[in-house]
């Protein structure tokens, strides 16, 4: 059998609007992401109806990444939506992926999944990450990556078995622990770590050591992560040169916490798209 493009593990509709249609798939083509390791497959959640980008401009994409994200709120993700998530939902449209089954699960056994590359967990119904360990883990202990924004929703809970919480402060860090989440927290220049985190160490700041497959600490709370109790933090970035992304997000950390919000008229938007 012929090694397909890519897997569809999931389609239905969204858990986090209850209405949206949404794809999660896993592209088998080679990585070209050193951080996260060749064994790695990257899984991205996206919308089957809009292009990410214009789900992104209409505001629509909170089908697939939460309001609570502050990197989707302040244009400081460091997805590059025209990249691969626009790749994948061209490809997808022309019918180039094979729905996950028996014979071809075989390319997802003894990888590091990584839930997700684009899109939040919470999106997808958990049975769907649960089978995709079982796959993933077979005859071997390589396990999986996996981040949530949603880690403080009553619902998500049992995604801390393993999913680690998203967080950008020392409290939400704090708060998310005591219920039982271990955590992965952006920091701004200047933050400090605390005495239960390391610096990633597959991030820049940190000599790049080790990839996030050998890695594998942002794995909730399943065998591979209990190797290190520290929680991860990591140095935001993002942009290029000139850093775009990073002073987007400063200036969204900044309003944060004088408890204003970026304010984007999404209604005018739709209206001036819908009117071409």
């Amino acid at each position: 059998m012929k090694k397909p493009l890519g897997l569809i593990v999931y389609k239905g509709i969204s858990q986090l609007d209850g209405k949206s249609p949404i794809v999660a798939i896993a592209p088998l083509g080679k990585t070209t992401n050193s951080k996260i390791g060749e064994s790695t497959i990257p899984i991205y959640i996206i919308r089957t109806d809009l292009s990410p980008i214009l789900a992104k401009k209409l505001g629509e994409d909170s089908a697939v990444c939460p309001s609570s994200c502050i990197f989707k709120n302040t244009n400081s993700c460091y997805v590059n939506i025209g990249q691969a998530p626009t790749g994948i939902f061209k490809s997808f449209h022309r019918d180039r992926y094979e729905i996950l089954n028996n014979e071809n699960k075989k390319y997802l056994e003894n990888h590091i999944l990584r839930f997700a590359s684009y899109g939040d967990v919470t999106a997808v119904p958990i049975n769907i990450w649960q089978d995709l360990i079982k796959i993933s883990s077979k005859n071997s202990k390589k396990n999986i990556l996996s981040y949530t924004h949603n880690w403080n929703l009553k619902k998500y809970q049992d995604y801390k078995s393993f999913s680690v919480a998203s967080v950008e402060t020392e409290v939400q860090a704090k708060r998310a622990q005591k219920m039982g989440w271990r955590t992965f927290r952006a920091i701004s220049p200047g933050d400090k770590i605390l005495e239960n985190e390391i610096s990633c160490p597959a991030a820049k700041e940190s000599g790049y050591k080790i990839s996030c497959g050998k890695c594998q600490r942002c794995s909730g709370k399943s065998e591979m992560s209990k190797k290190s109790e520290k929680n991860i933090v990591i140095q935001v970035h993002g942009g290029g040169k000139n850093g775009w992304k990073t002073r987007n997000f400063l200036k969204g950390m900044k309003l944060k916490n004088q408890k204003k919000k970026y304010k984007i008229d999404y209604q005018a938007r739709k209206d001036l798209v819908y009117s071409l």
